[in-house]
């Protein structure tokens, strides 16, 4: 296939999640802005706060409410649709393709965050518009090359995501003491041990079954660099990071446990 042609298929199939960037540019700059600024407690904090920072905090929202929808739209598809299944790599689903062109509207809607922050952002701006591009890429190829089901089970990391922005959130309004605070830790480290350690055997498992089916190597090479090779860094990465994780989850649950509680301490008065 030619390659002006190989481009002009990707444009196509690329062009409805294009589209949707308008709803997330308004959701971000417009939406998100109007409600912080409204809400009890956030609103104070938000109004004291610079424009950079501001957009900041309704681009994690923004990034929140993405990653929410999209885990559990490709869980559902996953678990419900019997006819998108593993051991089908080319197998469809309606709806985790309208899923894809709702993150891609995302990702474009947020390369306009990245641009407005590149300063406040500094050197994380570049790793920022690298994760987006190869987002932006490997969602398309999926719609078009097939491949979706990889793209679902990538796309279930999200899970933990949102659990990360509240928790960044909350210290910045000061809450890092809260029992809400302390709930979203937890709530950090379980949905990060279960959307991507937990899950690297299980993806393995299923494309071993790609592999031992020949399914795989009917894939091109620009889906197998995106959903295996940069897959296999991203594995290699949220091991070391759950790893190190936790180790800070052990070492807090031993002060915990190790630390006399208030009516210990009382009594002993």
């Amino acid at each position: 296939m030619m390659v002006l042609e190989r481009i002009q298929n990707l444009v196509e199939k690329g062009t409805p999640g294009f589209l949707l960037s308008p709803f997330w540019v308004l959701f971000t700059f417009v939406i998100c802005p109007i409600v912080s600024r409204n809400l009890p407690r956030v609103g104070d904090w938000y109004k004291k706060q610079s424009a950079e920072k501001r957009l900041d905090w309704d681009a994690r929202v923004s990034a929140s409410l993405h990653s929410a929808i999209c885990f559990a739209v490709n869980a559902y598809a996953m678990c419900a649709d019997k006819d998108y299944s593993f051991k089908d790599l080319y197998s469809h689903s309606e709806l985790v393709s309208k899923s894809l062109d709702f993150s891609l509207g995302y990702f474009w809607s947020d390369l306009i965050v990245c641009y407005r922050l590149r300063n406040y952002y500094g050197s994380m701006s570049t790793v920022y518009y690298t994760h987006h591009f190869v987002s932006i890429f490997g969602l398309t190829q999926s719609k078009w090359d097939g491949g979706m089901w990889l793209c679902s089970f990538r796309l279930l990391s999200e899970l933990s995501t949102p659990f990360m922005n509240i928790n960044f959130m909350l210290e910045l309004l000061n809450l890092k003491d809260s029992k809400i605070h302390k709930i979203n830790q937890e709530l950090i480290f379980w949905s990060f041990a279960v959307c991507r350690p937990l899950c690297i055997p299980l993806f393995y498992y299923c494309s071993w079954h790609h592999v031992s089916t020949g399914q795989i190597w009917k894939a091109s090479a620009e889906l197998l660099f995106v959903w295996v090779v940069c897959g296999l860094v991203l594995d290699v990465l949220n091991t070391v990071w759950f790893c190190l994780m936790s180790a800070e989850y052990i070492k807090k649950k031993m002060e915990v446990f190790s630390s006399p509680s208030k009516a210990q301490m009382k009594k002993a008065s």
